[in-house]
């Protein structure tokens, strides 16, 4: 019949749409996919490749960065590294670094940082005293006596990685700062112990080990502050800056400092053709920031005087108004005064 004709029809063009919807799902889905270049749940020198610090320092920028910010306004949080951040907040920045788009994380609290910090390490494929290593350092670790457990310790940590290696002294370096700050973060050696052991695939018998004689192990290590080089976009020929004058500020800070340990080393007579160019470089990008710094403070002043302007002008025009809409003054009294007595003139006797 018709009726059944039509209704094989429409059956055939839903089941054709329904088709065609889940073709667009799984297209979407994979190019989803393909916009992320992970940095988090790879090796190590993979990560440093996908996401390297610019000034050549062999650690992934997202460490530096995360570092910076605690060492900066973490040190002092209570529970810092054992009290987890919002997890859909570390989820969306982690999203974020996968896909290489650009973070601000002075944006997000500390805590959020700490738990980005430690799921991209706990998210290393290998651990990071490396497989080959990690047994070796558990023997060491059970060396009674000092003297040759300190030596062989370090002469294991020299045999790391650059990477590796320097992601373990930093970390520790910096370990050792939060237990500083224990009186306010209430951090100490064995709370950090409990969150750093999963997280580096370290026992907690090499941790005490490396953290006991951590001022052997690492005396010449230095957290050197994270400056982000600015990136030229493509699309204008200038740099690719921040947006809010919060970014812009953090930013110019950075740069600043740079700018002042450049100063300082040319001016101790060192003379280096890329130190002089890294000047050049470095002043240009000041002096764009404070530029657009400058020129988001006036946008955001316009307004304001824009509507004091608009207020000036409704009181010029309510004092406009026609003067018979108000009441007319009142008039002057007309009853006679008392005349005011006054002494008559002296007469001539």
């Amino acid at each position: 019949s018709k009726e059944g004709k039509k209704e094989a029809e429409k059956d055939g063009k839903d089941s054709k749409k329904k088709k065609e919807s889940k073709v667009k799902l799984v297209k979407k889905k994979k190019k989803a996919e393909k916009a992320e270049d992970p940095i988090f749940g790879v090796p190590l020198l993979t990560a440093l490749e996908k996401n390297p610090s610019d000034d050549g320092i062999e650690l992934p920028a997202i460490v530096r960065e995360c570092l910076d910010y605690i060492e900066e306004h973490g040190l002092m949080c209570e529970g810092i590294y054992r009290m987890s951040g919002v997890k859909s907040t570390v989820q969306q920045l982690k999203a974020a670094y996968n896909r290489h788009e650009p973070v601000c994380l002075s944006e997000h609290g500390p805590q959020v940082v700490a738990s980005l910090l430690k799921q991209f390490l706990r998210e290393l494929p290998d651990p990071v005293l490396t497989s080959e290593l990690g047994s070796k350092f558990e023997e060491a670790a059970a060396i009674k006596d000092e003297t040759r457990r300190v030596e062989t310790i370090q002469k294991l940590i020299e045999q790391l990685p650059t990477p590796n290696r320097l992601l373990l002294s930093w970390v520790f370096v910096h370990m050792t700062n939060v237990i500083r700050m224990e009186k306010h973060n209430k951090m100490n050696l064995q709370n950090v112990s409990i969150v750093l052991s999963p997280s580096m695939q370290i026992s907690h018998r090499v941790l005490h080990a490396l953290f006991s004689h951590a001022p052997v192990f690492f005396k010449d290590v230095k957290i050197i502050k994270y400056v982000k080089k600015m990136r030229p976009d493509s699309s204008r020929q200038s740099l690719d800056l921040p947006e809010t004058p919060a970014a812009i500020e953090e930013e110019l800070s950075q740069q600043e400092q740079v700018l002042s340990e450049i100063h300082a080393e040319l001016n101790a007579g060192l003379r280096d053709p890329q130190k002089e160019e890294q000047l050049w470089e470095v002043q240009r990008v000041v002096t764009q920031l404070k530029r657009k710094l400058r020129v988001l403070r006036q946008v955001k002043k316009v307004p304001v005087e824009a509507t004091r302007a608009d207020s000036v002008e409704k009181i010029d025009t309510r004092l406009r108004q026609p003067a018979a809409a108000e009441p007319p003054p009142p008039q002057p009294s007309t009853e006679a005064t008392a005349p005011v007595a006054t002494a008559p003139p002296p007469t001539e006797s």
